[in-house]
């Protein structure tokens, strides 16, 4: 079931809010007549996967889950903000990165994230707590992290890829409509130009804290939230069809088999 009001406010009437935004297709070729997302959760006995092949590019997605006053108002304010940061790693310009670009990008990833949530009707981890601190201008770095690749796309379709779970912690969960508890934790991927955005949270910083993408991860993935003093774009090497691929549900393979 899609929210009857703002997913950041609580507020109406809703509008609708484009996942990879307007501003984005001067910069990326409306060219790819099919796409594919991938959504799965992962519940105590069995794993449900959905892929889905969708007819166009990515930006005609569109979801009516933010009302006019935050779409038009700090969502505007933050895509403003981002652009100069992005543009480089959406275009594959090299460029240092410092603390106040991670930030910027690390803010849009994460409202990316929450937003595309809702292409999945009734498949949200990330809280309700977690979106009213973005819109205040506050990002947890104990509960998210957030990691960018450099991404020169082949025959790998996957625009994006979305993994759900819960992780217990003895509290008695509100049941999703199918009667599964709810998840808590979850991995967002997001594919802009030859932007690569992995992005991980958790209600529990204990799960977070522990998680990277190994020796191989690191050489393709740079981490931006929490943030570093600097960081170079792009990262040593570029990411190929097939590692889109495994790191898009990489950590949550190791979560699966740590939960089992």
């Amino acid at each position: 079931m899609r929210p009857k009001e703002c997913i950041f406010c609580g507020g109406k009437p809703l509008s609708k809010e484009h996942v990879w935004p307007k501003w984005l297709r001067p910069y990326i070729a409306l060219k790819q007549k099919n796409h594919t997302s991938m959504s799965a959760i992962v519940h105590g006995t069995h794993r449900e996967e959905t892929r889905r092949r969708w007819g166009g590019d990515v930006q005609s997605h569109s979801v009516r889950i933010v009302c006019q006053s935050c779409n038009s108002g700090w969502m505007s304010q933050l895509q403003e903000k981002a652009k100069p940061s992005l543009l480089p790693l959406i275009t594959g310009q090299p460029i240092r990165l410092n603390a106040d670009d991670q930030l910027r990008i690390a803010f849009w990833c994460a409202m990316s994230a929450m937003n595309a949530e809702f292409l999945s009707a009734n498949q949200t981890a990330i809280s309700a707590d977690d979106r009213r601190s973005l819109k205040n201008g506050r990002l947890s770095p104990d509960t998210w992290k957030i990691w960018i690749g450099h991404y020169q796309r082949g025959d790998w379709v996957g625009a994006w890829a979305h993994n759900m779970m819960r992780v217990e912690s003895g509290e008695v969960a509100e049941p999703t409509p199918d009667g599964h508890p709810a998840p808590n934790t979850q991995t967002t991927t997001l594919v802009v130009g030859q932007l690569y955005a992995h992005i991980f949270s958790s209600v529990f910083p204990e799960v977070v804290r522990p998680v990277n993408l190994g020796n191989r991860g690191s050489r393709l993935q740079i981490q931006i939230w929490p943030v570093a003093d600097e960081a170079i774009w792009p990262p040593p090497e570029t990411m190929t069809d097939q590692d889109a691929d495994i790191f898009a549900d990489a950590i949550f393979e190791t979560l699966y088999q740590i939960a089992g």
